[in-house]
């Protein structure tokens, strides 16, 4: 009568080791990064198609996608290094150099282009990704009113912010307007009258407080597309 209770509780004992907490290994670290952004064209802003491929400068292994209709593209699965990127439209290519890529992060940036353009020497990298603002003349626009847009992003990785708050103000305007950047990093502020702009982004990090970088004395014309880059340092923040 003894030996099958001896055998029970073995068997329970066997159960509890191999139901131990901790014993579940977690997420593993990512160990591939991506770079992305918006292919447009340099007058009217409208999206381009376009076909990008990244080259490992180390390793010399390649990757390729396609912009979507909105001019979108996004290469990801890289390992960390610095590529260069050639993008094929109609009729030509250029080609970007020195893009750092971080495993876990998006590199992002837009490049403008223009259509018609035969032979584009080589640019590098941070000759696109600037702090430049950008004005276009988009053909559908409101001759009597302006869009003001831009993107938010790490100064020191070039990873998109998700989540900052801008805010634009002017005298042109009854009182402050307020978006929130997106997934993408981008916030968008239409039908402004003209005027003289400032934008102002927050963000909050953790145990730091909340950091803002401003841009001013920003004009916005009837009829054009005014685009903005916000560059905050949120890098070893955290």
């Amino acid at each position: 009568m003894l030996r099958p209770m001896r055998r029970a509780l073995v068997v329970v004992s066997l159960c509890l080791a191999g139901c131990r907490p901790g014993s579940t290994a977690g997420p593993a670290p990512a160990t591939t990064g991506s770079i992305g952004g918006v292919v447009l064209d340099k007058l009217s802003a409208e999206p381009v198609q376009a076909v990008l491929t990244a080259h490992d400068q180390q390793s010399f292994a390649l990757d390729s996608a396609r912009t979507d209709p909105a001019g979108a593209y996004r290469i990801d699965g890289l390992p960390p290094g610095t590529y260069d990127l050639v993008v094929e439209l109609p009729g030509t290519s250029l080609q970007l150099t020195g893009i750092p890529v971080r495993a876990g992060a998006v590199t992002a940036f837009d490049i403008p282009v223009e259509s018609g353009e035969v032979e584009v020497p080589s640019r590098p990298f941070l000759a696109v990704a600037t702090d430049a603002i950008t004005r276009f003349t988009p053909p559908d626009a409101d001759p009597a009113r302006g869009r003001l847009e831009g993107t938010v992003t790490d100064s020191v990785t070039f990873e998109r912010v998700t989540g900052a708050v801008i805010t634009a103000t002017s005298p042109a305007l009854d009182q402050p307007l307020s978006e929130v950047s997106d997934d993408g990093g981008r916030f968008r502020f239409g039908a402004l009258p003209p005027g003289t702009y400032a934008l102002s982004a927050f963000y909050q990090v953790a145990r730091r407080g909340q950091i803002e970088v401003r841009r001013t004395a920003i004009t916005v014309d009837g009829g054009t597309l005014v685009v903005v880059p916000m560059y905050v340092e949120l890098s070893g923040t955290q």
